[in-house]
């Protein structure tokens, strides 16, 4: 009756990586809740009779990480639900067959969401825990549920549409995040942040309940007080769930045969046609490839091929700093606590852009030579693997200082305003921020990059690359962090050598740096951004020997010494 749906789940079984994801997410889901669970009995001084009527906190932080792992991970799984199809050419045969276009949709849809759900009933058993411990109606217990399913059909319908639009699995993942990063982050962030420095006036015309309407865990966490009310609040985000799946069926058969491109080098063009005057103002170089002719090919075939499409980049990668300009003036520049708050977040939102489009950009440049099959052809050329890998990166250093130009830009404000408010100690904390900043923004790029590389040499398809780079950057994040909660919570050891445990963590040293809060005292904190540098530093080196060493080895090339073995 399904005969697609049926070779999804079947596909999706087939996959070791199924049930690793499921692991990891029920491992961590069950720490969660045993941090949360702790920490509430040492506020109830360790008293069990008086945890009774409390469980709706705990109930609440697993929902809240529920939602978090919808907008982070759905997405990633479901974006290349139909791209993956155009890839291997095989979407105009499924066309052709009895299938009409919304039931492929459906069951495409489907295909993706069914094992997704598996993993989140894996949190029932926390939940019902919660729930024994009373302070929960059944009407929150349904709403959480409704809510929930709810928010993955609205997130699962953007990644689909994505998917339907796009021409290959990168783009529809980039697209995914980017439109769903404007219509749940950006939007209302800038209706908020104009209400509060008073850009705008909105009035009597400023209603909370319109500009979160389309956000699943405001109307739980904050409108959900009846069955009635949930429905009413609920129906925007089914509306909008409705318009997703209406254009991904629109575009799956128009854009059905649409070819594997670069979308930004498109718009790129696009424009140049009513911003060209024949005047040049910068030459772009010569049309030939030179000592260099993969890299070549990654940077002129591409949106970072021509100046200037890198300073259009620049001027988009120098957004976020308008945003801490805008908190600065607003401000007055002198109000330290106030501007504090909002260059962080927009700080650490920049951070993860960058993160993420490194890693998938990276990631995904071996995989995506596999899929198309030209990765064959590019062995046959008479160079070694090590120099294939080498130039491959190097095609993607344009990228790498267009995204620093954005980062650069916000800790050059901070620094400035850090400067006027901090007179006194202006030789010890701007100074601890400017170093760690610096340290930071010099290593960890790179090191992204290479590791990004590494998890993709030894990926087959683009959509394994993306899901196993994003997925490992995530834990690498964040087990220090959780390995060292565990050491001070249960064992009681908050000493400076468990706080050694936080260096490992690329976003920890981030926050760190940001926020001037140190696991040691601020005399001390010189000594962890020198062991961050030369910690991270050699994980970069040794990233990057690792992907040259064995570069034959992992694009299935026997490698230079053998070859010179048979041949003499």
């Amino acid at each position: 009756m399904f005969p697609l749906l049926g070779k999804e789940l079947i596909e999706e079984a087939a996959r070791k990586r199924t049930y690793v994801v499921r692991m990891l997410f029920a491992v961590g889901l069950f720490v969660v809740f045993w941090f949360a669970l702790h920490e509430q009995m040492r506020r109830l001084r360790w008293n069990p009779w008086a945890l009774l009527g409390q469980g709706k906190q705990l109930f609440e932080i697993i929902v809240a990480l529920l939602f978090t792992g919808i907008y982070v991970f759905l997405p990633a799984l479901m974006a290349s639900a139909i791209s993956h199809e155009k890839e291997r050419s095989s979407l105009d045969l499924l066309l052709l067959t009895d299938l009409r276009p919304y039931e492929i949709v459906f069951q495409k849809f489907s295909g993706r969401l069914i094992p997704f759900l598996t993993m989140l009933l894996l949190s029932l058993p926390v939940l019902a825990v919660a729930y024994t411990f009373g302070g929960i109606t059944s009407q929150r217990v349904w709403a959480a549920a409704y809510l929930l399913f709810l928010t993955c059909l609205q997130v699962g319908g953007i990644a689909l549409m994505c998917s339907a639009f796009c021409g290959n699995t990168v783009s529809a993942f980039v697209s995914t995040y980017a439109v769903g990063g404007v219509f749940f982050l950006l939007l209302p962030v800038m209706c908020v942040m104009s209400h509060e420095l008073g850009v705008f006036r909105w009035g009597r015309y400023w209603d909370e309940d319109v500009v979160f309407a389309f956000f699943g865990p405001y109307i739980y966490f904050e409108r959900s007080r009846s069955y009635w009310q949930m429905l009413g609040r609920s129906i925007p985000i089914v509306l909008s769930t409705a318009v997703f799946f209406g254009a991904a069926r629109f575009f799956l058969q128009r854009r059905s045969a649409v070819k594997s491109g670069n979308v930004l080098l498109s718009v790129w063009r696009f424009f140049d046609r009513f911003v060209s005057w024949g005047v040049v103002l910068v030459g772009d170089g010569g049309d030939l490839p030179g000592a260099d002719p993969i890299a070549w090919r990654e940077t002129n075939k591409k949106a970072l091929g021509k100046v200037r499409y890198l300073i259009r980049l620049s001027l988009l990668a120098l957004v976020p700093a308008g945003f801490v300009w805008v908190i600065g003036f607003a401000n007055g520049w002198r109000n330290w606590h106030s501007f504090d708050e909002g260059a962080a977040f927009v700080y650490f939102v920049t951070w993860v852009i960058v993160a993420l489009t490194i890693l998938v950009q990276c990631g995904t440049t071996i995989p995506f030579e596999r899929s198309r099959g030209t990765l064959d052809v590019l062995l046959t050329a008479p160079m070694s693997g090590r120099s294939i890998v080498a130039q491959k990166m190097g095609g993607t250093r344009r990228l790498l200082y267009v995204l620093l130009i954005g980062l650069g830009a916000i800790m050059a404000i901070e620094m400035y305003v850090r400067a006027v408010c901090d007179y006194q100690r202006i030789h010890t904390g701007w100074w601890r921020y400017t170093v760690g900043t610096l340290v930071c923004l010099v290593i960890y790029p790179r090191m992204l990059g290479w590791f990004a590389m590494w998890i993709g040499l030894r990926s087959r398809t683009s959509a394994k690359a993306i899901v196993n780079v994003v997925s490992l950057a995530v834990a690498w994040c964040a087990v220090p962090v959780v390995l060292f909660l565990l050491f001070v919570v249960f064992m009681n050891t908050d000493d400076d050598e468990t706080a050694l445990l936080l260096v490992a963590s690329p976003a920890a040293n981030l926050v760190f740096a940001e926020i001037d809060e140190w696991p040691w005292d601020r005399d001390a904190a010189w000594a962890m951004i020198a062991i961050n540098a030369v910690w991270h530093g050699t994980v970069l080196l040794w990233l990057r020997s690792r992907c040259l060493k064995y570069a034959d080895k992992y694009l299935g090339r026997i490698p230079t010494t053998e070859r010179e073995g048979k041949t003499g």
